[in-house]
């Protein structure tokens, strides 16, 4: 497929090098690649609005949710640079009432309230579901927790987090089920706040069309694009279309046109749309965006530009590419390899307080392998005045330092560079933040993974077809033990994930699967959510299933590392449907 492109850009080369005969009358303006970055670094602070979260439990009613919604509010005020709260619950309700919008708000109706409140999107959350377990002093409850970002522009969920929250046993409590659920209510919006703030937004640029129907981006692995990753496609602010990956290189990847208003073309930005996306059981069948952002407003929005620029850039983006094509390595690609919103390698560096405020000029990280060789060491420009987020498997090696090698342990510490006097610096004693072992797995092989693509739901409740995989080899089994999560996903709307955690297996066995028990409950999640019968139009349900991996004897607990999506449809009855 590489070839395939590298002949393309070069046919484009040749037109940019007659280009330089045309009059330099035709400005040229810079397009830059965007890669996939988090939320807080790649757009700053977005300005947002807050709904009432819903309680979908049907436990404690709606002051459940309530306190969920100020909570949520406090904890961003208090951590989030990602997210700027601008509209209290009274200008939200007035700006509702006056649209005639009611909770839970579709994606057309949160359009029309983020404008309306002027704000950039709306986040809204959902409380899944509310758990007791054991009585007095062993009493405890488990919160799930759905929190989505809506953007405005294109009315699609952005960003979308789940998290659980688990209130501790306490000997001699005596306090009610609410206290409980608020506890852990309050440890899943803590986790959501964090997951949102450091989520990683995949995005592309389209810089060439290969056919009618097949587009070029200009970012690939790297900036975490996936095979089947579904994206957004605007200009101006206008949305013009979707499409889906169907194959991702290093720098680059091909998509397919799923539907557009007008024509794509070189500088459209593709942002990639959240696939997880929950619907709430209070929710009415939501509308579409085909009325929202016409192609009339997209020319009048184009008319404000010059008519040249874009050919030109296109031109001149073809060619660059085309020349990064031929002279640039095809050799193994060496960025992270987790799936897209994976915050695997993220650690979080509060702001510097007391005797160091205002000293500060920047940052020393280290990294030492559980071999014994020390790593480079990486030098971050910082005045300390505000929380950092950085992610050790994705520091840039072209700035400084290397990517660490996969199935190796290594333990990471920082240390700040202060002013001394003379003007000399100095590297403060003291660490930054507390050391850290992290290991940097290779993700599950999608080949790897055997199951599907079409299940009967008998064989997963016999345990006939069974989710299996095919784990790594290559570490060090004296510092890596390898624990694996398993998530099972589907398009039908309303239908929470199924996830099966601390799977292990046998050091002597080259593959992992599901047992007999969460076999079973994979099947009752079929049933229950009635994915064993086939849509009103006769297809079954697409579904799809990842593999995570992680270190079990590392010290950070996010450093999750997740496969390509595989995709399976669950084969209905043919008793209700004698075509299958």
């Amino acid at each position: 497929m590489r070839s395939k492109i590298v002949r393309t850009l070069c046919q484009f080369l040749v037109v940019a090098m007659l280009a330089t005969i045309i009059p330099n009358n035709l400005t040229m303006s810079p397009v830059s690649a965007q890669s996939g970055t988090r939320l807080e670094d790649a757009v700053g602070t977005r300005k947002v609005a807050v709904i009432d979260f819903i309680n979908d439990s049907n436990k404690f009613g709606n002051i459940v949710a309530t306190n969920a919604t100020d909570e949520f509010i406090m904890e961003v005020e208090k951590e989030s640079r990602a997210f700027e709260i601008v509209s209290d619950r009274n200008e939200i309700e007035a700006a509702m009432s006056k649209l005639n919008v009611r909770h839970p708000v579709s994606k057309i109706d949160a359009v029309r309230v983020a404008e309306e409140l002027d704000v950039e999107g709306l986040v809204e959350g959902f409380i899944r579901k509310i758990d007791l377990h054991g009585k007095g002093s062993s009493r405890t409850a488990d919160v799930t927790l759905v929190v989505q970002y809506i953007d405005r522009i294109t009315g699609e969920v952005m960003v979308g987090v789940e998290t659980m929250g688990s209130s501790a046993a306490r000997i001699g409590f005596n306090g009610t089920d609410e206290d409980l659920v608020l506890e852990a209510m309050k440890k899943a919006i803590f986790a959501a706040v964090e997951k949102m703030s450091t989520y990683v937004v995949p995005s592309a640029t389209i810089y060439m069309s290969e056919s009618g129907d097949r587009v070029i981006l200009n970012s690939g692995v790297r900036a975490g694009l996936k095979v089947g990753m579904r994206m957004v496609v605007t200009r101006h602010k206008t949305v013009i279309g979707y499409i889906e990956i169907i194959q991702v290189n290093t720098l680059d990847s091909i998509a397919k046109i799923i539907s557009q208003k007008i024509g794509m073309k070189p500088e459209d930005v593709c942002s990639a749309v959240y696939s997880g996306t929950y619907i709430s059981k209070y929710s009415a069948k939501d509308e579409t965006l085909s009325g929202v952002n016409t192609s009339e407003s997209l020319r009048k929005s184009e008319a404000k530009s010059k008519g040249n620029s874009a050919i030109m850039v296109g031109v001149g983006i073809a060619a660059l590419v085309g020349l990064v094509a031929l002279f640039s390595s095809s050799g193994k690609e060496t960025g992270p390899s987790s799936s897209s919103g994976s915050t695997a390698g993220s650690i979080k560096i509060k702001k510097v307080s007391g005797n160091l405020a205002g000293k500060v000029i920047g940052l020393n990280m280290y990294r030492q392998a559980s071999n014994g060789n020390q790593e480079p060491m990486w030098e971050i420009i910082t005045d300390g005045s505000r929380d950092m987020t950085i992610n050790v498997f994705q520091w840039n090696p072209e700035a400084s330092g290397t990517t660490p090698l996969t199935n190796i342990q290594y333990d990471y510490w920082g240390e700040w560079v202060i002013n001394a006097s003379g003007g000399s610096t100095i590297a403060q004693t003291s660490k930054a933040f507390n050391p850290i072992k992290w290991t940097r797995l290779d993700p599950v092989s999608v080949g790897s993974m055997t199951f599907g693509p079409q299940v009967y739901y008998d064989d997963v409740l016999d345990g006939k077809d069974v989710p299996t995989w095919t784990k790594a080899t290559n570490y060090d089994t004296n510092t890596v033990s390898l624990v694996y999560k398993v998530a099972f996903s589907t398009t039908k709307p309303g239908v929470a994930s199924k996830e099966f955690s601390n799977i292990t297996s046998l050091a002597a066995q080259d593959t992992v699967k599901l047992s007999n028990t969460q076999c079973r409950e994979l099947a009752t999640w079929v049933k229950s959510n009635q994915l064993d019968i086939a849509q009103d139009s006769g297809l079954p349900w697409d579904c799809m299933w990842t593999v995570s991996v992680r270190n079990s004897k590392d010290s950070a607990s996010n450093s999750w590392t997740t496969s390509d999506g595989k995709r399976f449809e669950i084969i209905p009855d043919p008793i209700f449907h004698p075509e299958y």
